[in-house]
């Protein structure tokens, strides 16, 4: 599966590459992850957005810091939403398969 990963800033991708990428100019992490760091706002990640879609990124990952999302969370915590709530208040379904992969993955890793 090929899959997007989208970061508004280059910080919050530092932690997955030796060299920090170009802004709005896509990047392999993997053969099968391709990164963009989009800059900050919705516009900016629907155009990241398209632009993996076009590359035939067929899952797409919202990369970086939620520092503000709530007080309860911490550095290095991971949210993975069953649903996500965009700010003019449309949602948008998760793939809980995909979700669900992704913690039975992180359940046999040394990640937990």
């Amino acid at each position: 599966m090929s899959v997007g990963l989208i970061a508004a800033l280059p910080a919050e991708i530092r932690c997955l590459v030796r060299t920090l990428p170009a802004v709005n100019v896509p990047f392999a992490i993997t053969p099968q992850l391709t990164g963009i760091v989009c800059g900050i706002g919705h516009d900016a990640a629907a155009s990241a957005a398209r632009v993996l879609l076009d590359l035939k990124s067929e899952a797409l990952i919202s990369w970086g810091t939620a520092g503000a999302l709530s007080p309860d969370m911490h550095s290095g915590n991971l949210l993975l939403p069953e649903k996500i709530i965009s700010s003019a208040g449309a949602s948008f379904i998760t793939d809980k398969g995909w979700v669900e992969r992704i913690v039975r993955s992180l359940q046999t890793s040394s990640l937990t």
